[in-house]
């Protein structure tokens, strides 16, 4: 009654992250995510010959966000990560139509796993945030207007069993400036400096919590190996060996000044108005620190907790404890040029974007997914782990070298009937990048015997990074949309209108991502810490196995030529 899920790396044909058996998340555990808001703001305006105008903003916020829930992930407490069997490619079921799981006690990372979930059902989490700012928009004179704004923020946490994750304040500048280089407004040259707090994620700050986080134990099997829903050991865990694990309430600690990370970012901008449009270039910089990380870095006592819960000793564990960092890296510098120009007397504008990235580099991704904040391998076991094959620094996932847009709207005035809109769009991106990185790689001989005493280092398994971080590119691609709209005046103000909308025009079908599964090839040399330093290949490697590995004309939608027709009437 538990579920399954496979793990694709037995050799046995089963495709990775497949769920089978029996239905995830226990219906005894449901779930809540709320938000509640005050908010209040006092303007008032000033004209001094002394100190020009002002125009101030005074404010406050309340902000509460709570999650309930245990988090349960199976009703029975287990989740079984094996693989199924397989025939020509496909599932073999048994007489009752459920895939069949294989029980492989084999080592490196590959056997079959439990994790077993203990889950307090009905636990809750809240945040709150409340701040205050204020912000001057200063026209200093008639060529020179200064925009100064400061924001505080106190922020605490609190969830069942009294548990404080959040407990910080933050004062945070943000400063513009504007300048009227000729006096007629023409021609504006901009600058301007923010520091920007992270959101108090949920998901952040519950991890020291029972909120989402339920305590888990991995064990790996030892058994004999096997075939079937029915077979006995598969289930005895007396089969297993606790391999590690995570108690929230026992071995994960918060800092006592945990903060969400920040970001620093400065701007500068030129813009010109043109007879018949405009032109502006701005020039951005970026950088984020405070990240929140994991540590696991004292293999002493003092580094380790055992645990008990409910009468039963699951043994020793490495504790973890999170803290802000600076060591990740992540920067970004872009170029970005807009323009447009009215043709027709303004029947025909014309406009456009064009973006260059710089920079958009740093050795942290940080996200997942839906799973924001991910912390990663950096600060865990740093004996164990060298920053080249496991955290290089390089082109990040999001990295696009060019981003372009160009539209226009055309109206054609029908007179008494009605008229017609036109608008084209055309989009054209770079390609994005990838890394050549096989995941979920078990650790070597070389790197077991540098544990200098950690409890669960052993059977830690990471991704491997075979070169630089976004070494490789995707392919890049254009598409054209087009949109038109008929409208007709049938009483006064009233007009029925019908829009055909067609993304995709010219069907383009190329393919801009594709497969990148690799594994290390066993034959290749070692490096430093016992890794292979070259990879294989995997059979799908250069195809398309997702809808987004072709041109999308909105997130996660196919890119195929897709038609749209809306109806509607304006009064």
């Amino acid at each position: 009654d538990s579920p399954f899920m496979s793990r694709g790396n037995f050799g046995i044909g089963a495709t990775a992250s497949r769920h089978y058996n029996a239905p995830y998340f226990s219906a005894n555990d449901p779930e809540d995510r709320n938000n509640r808001q005050f908010a209040g703001s006092f303007s008032f305006y000033s004209t001094t010959a002394k100190t020009g105008r002002h125009d101030v903003k005074i404010g406050a916020e309340h902000f509460r966000s709570w999650r309930t829930g245990g988090n349960s992930q199976s009703a029975t407490g287990y989740v079984f990560l094996t693989d199924y069997q397989t025939a020509n490619g496909k599932p073999v079921v048994d007489a009752d139509g459920h895939p069949i799981p294989v029980w492989t006690p084999a080592a490196n990372g590959s056997r079959t796993r439990i994790q077993q979930w203990l889950a307090y059902p009905g636990s809750t989490l809240n945040i709150n945030t409340r701040s205050v700012y204020a912000q001057d928009r200063w026209q200093i004179n008639n060529r020179l207007t200064a925009d100064l704004g400061l924001r505080y923020e106190d922020v605490k946490s609190d969830a069942t069993g009294d548990i404080v994750g959040a407990d910080t304040t933050t004062w945070l500048p943000r400063l513009g400036i504007a300048w009227d280089i000729q006096g007629d407004g023409r021609s504006v040259a901009q600058a301007t400096y923010g520091y920007y707090s992270g959101r108090f994620t949920e998901r952040a700050f519950a991890r020291n919590t029972n909120v989402g986080s339920p305590s888990r134990v991995d064990l790996s099997y030892i058994g004999p190996a096997g075939v079937g829903r029915n077979f006995a050991p598969g289930y005895d865990l007396s089969n297993y060996v606790i391999t590690g694990g995570n108690f929230p309430t026992a071995n994960v600690f918060f800092d006592p000044d945990l903060t969400s990370s920040k970001t620093d970012e400065f701007t500068l901008a030129f813009g010109r108005q043109l007879r018949r449009g405009y032109t502006k270039v701005t020039y951005t910089w970026r950088r984020t620190d405070a990240f929140i990380e994991d540590f696991i870095n004292d293999p002493t006592a003092a580094g380790k907790v055992n645990v008990v819960r409910d009468g039963v000793n699951y043994g020793t564990f490495d504790a973890v404890t999170y803290r802000n960092t600076d060591l990740p890296r992540r920067e970004y510098q872009a170029l970005q040029f807009e323009a447009r120009a009215d043709v027709l007397n303004g029947r025909f504008p014309v406009q456009g974007h064009y973006t260059v990235q710089l920079k958009n580099h740093g050795n942290f991704e940080g996200e997942a997914a839906n799973q924001p904040g991910n912390p990663s391998i950096w600060m865990d076991y740093p004996e164990m782990f060298t920053e080249e094959r496991y955290y290089p620094y390089g082109r990040l996932d999001e990295f696009q070298r060019h981003k372009f847009r160009l539209w226009t709207t055309y109206v054609q005035d029908l007179g008494r009937y009605g008229s017609i809109d036109i608008s084209p769009l055309w989009r054209v991106n770079s390609g994005l990048t990838y890394s050549l990185a096989a995941s979920s790689v078990g650790m070597s001989a070389i790197q077991v015997a540098a544990n200098p005493g950690y409890e669960r280092a052993n059977t830690t398994t990471a991704t491997l990074f075979f070169g630089e971080r976004g070494s490789e590119n995707f392919n890049g691609y254009g598409m054209l949309d087009v949109a038109v709209r008929y409208g007709v005046p049938v009483w006064k103000t009233v007009q029925p209108w019908i829009q055909a909308q067609v993304f995709n025009a010219l069907n383009n079908r190329k393919l801009i991502q594709w497969n990148t599964t690799i594994t290390p090839d066993p034959a290749s040399p070692l490096d430093s810490i016992g890794q292979r330093t070259g990879y294989i290949k995997d059979a799908n490697f250069g195809t398309a196995t997702l809808n987004t590995h072709y041109p999308v004309w909105s997130s996660g939608e196919s890119g195929a030529r897709t038609f749209r027709v809306a109806f509607g009437i304006r009064f």
